[in-house]
This record gives C-alpha cells, structure tokens and sequence, in this order.
C-alpha cells in the first residue's frame, strides 16, 4: 500500500514543521 506510506510520510513532515515552528 504506497498510498498509505505516503500519507504517513506527508504526516510526519507536517509534525516535523510544527516542531521547528516552536
């Protein structure tokens, strides 16, 4: 299922900005 990888990646980058927005 690349689909659901890929939503798992496009998931953790958004986490990743949220952070380095702190």
């Amino acid at each position: 299922m690349s689909t659901a990888k890929t939503f798992y990646i496009i998931y953790t980058l958004r986490i990743c900005e949220c952070f380095q927005r702190l």
